[in-house]
């Protein structure tokens, strides 16, 4: 990469938190059709590879949309609130 994108990628730091949303390859392909199973497979199995910690948070994202909209808005609260406490 050109001296300009590593002076960009240093600029980025890591995440405080991140939110996986993990989901069956069954779940995946009803709500994403325009992949191949393949493609799908590797991509769920990543996923869903990745285990909590410090700061990735895991959501069952095999619940239905709102359902999981709400999880992911309640966990954010709740880590904005526990930082504004510190």
């Amino acid at each position: 990469c050109t001296k300009i994108e590593s002076t960009y990628y240093d600029k980025i730091i890591f995440p405080r938190r991140i939110f996986v949303l993990q989901v069956t390859l069954d779940e995946l392909r009803k709500r994403k059709t325009d992949l191949n199973i393949a493609t799908h497979q590797i991509k769920a199995d990543a996923v869903n590879a990745l285990t909590e910690t410090d700061n990735i948070t895991i959501i069952d994202a095999n619940q239905p949309y709102a359902v999981v909209c709400l999880t992911v808005k309640r966990q954010i609260w709740d880590l904005l609130t526990t930082e504004q406490r510190l």
